[in-house]
């Protein structure tokens, strides 16, 4: 279609490398899957295929006259594909964490980080930042300029989540922590999203995520609590009298 040389500007204005497809990160898969769509196409709306499967259905008659639109969005859809239906392991294992990071999980934590990592990115080589979180401290702009949204009340439900946790939650899964927020919830007589911005800003820095039940059960009981204390010391303090 172009000498493998040739780099262009499609009409999104994105520049299109012709090499360096592997070094940007796309799924060999999935750019293989991507090329054979361009002037051919199976029929009854199928995009997805094995390379086998390319091959029984391909047919010069629904080969295309008109020349091929190289999509680069949807080559990055094409890629965020194959991406999400690797193993949640193995991905895991091979982009997040190849056991080189201070912080370890286990298998089954392991697989709901990668979940969680890869509905946000199209990129393998992306899913780790998009769960730095779980492995590195949490950076919180400098206290002079830092102010949480609802101080009081994050505060009083901090302070109850502190000394009732070991009892609401013992083995703090994501079920017991959501049942820990809504009694924290009618105690304070607030709704739980007046709350939900400033412990985000504990547990991630801000960052987006999953729901914070699920978060902080992944983050475990201990840590949790070590960035809770980190945001709000005087919680520490009421805690501790």
């Amino acid at each position: 279609v172009f000498p493998m040389t040739w780099d262009y500007v499609n009409e999104e204005g994105e520049a299109v490398h012709i090499t360096g497809f592997k070094d940007e990160g796309y799924d060999v898969n999935g750019l293989i899957n991507f090329l054979s769509l361009l002037g051919w196409n199976p029929g009854n709306n199928i995009e997805f295929m094995t390379r086998e499967e390319m091959i029984s259905l391909f047919d010069l008659d629904r080969v295309h006259n008109s020349p091929a639109m190289f999509d680069v969005v949807k080559l990055k859809n094409f890629n965020a594909h194959y991406m999400r239906s690797n193993d949640d392991l193995e991905n895991y294992r091979k982009f997040i964490d190849d056991g080189s990071r201070a912080v370890h999980y286990d298998d089954a934590k392991a697989v709901k980080i990668n979940i969680i990592a890869k509905e946000r990115c199209e990129f393998a080589k992306d899913l780790y930042k998009q769960v730095s979180y779980f492995f590195e401290p949490v950076a919180l702009p400098h206290m002079d300029h830092f102010k949480l949204k609802h101080e009081v009340e994050f505060g009083l439900a901090m302070s109850i989540l502190l000394r009732q946790g070991q009892i609401d939650a013992p083995n703090w899964t994501e079920s017991e922590i959501k049942h820990m927020f809504d009694v924290i919830s009618k105690t304070i007589d607030k709704p739980l999203s007046l709350i939900r911005p400033d412990l985000r800003m504990a547990l991630t820095g801000g960052l987006p995520g999953p729901e914070l039940s699920l978060t902080m059960e992944i983050l475990g009981r201990e840590e949790s609590m070590k960035r809770i204390y980190a945001v709000l010391p005087e919680v520490f303090q009421l805690a501790n009298k």
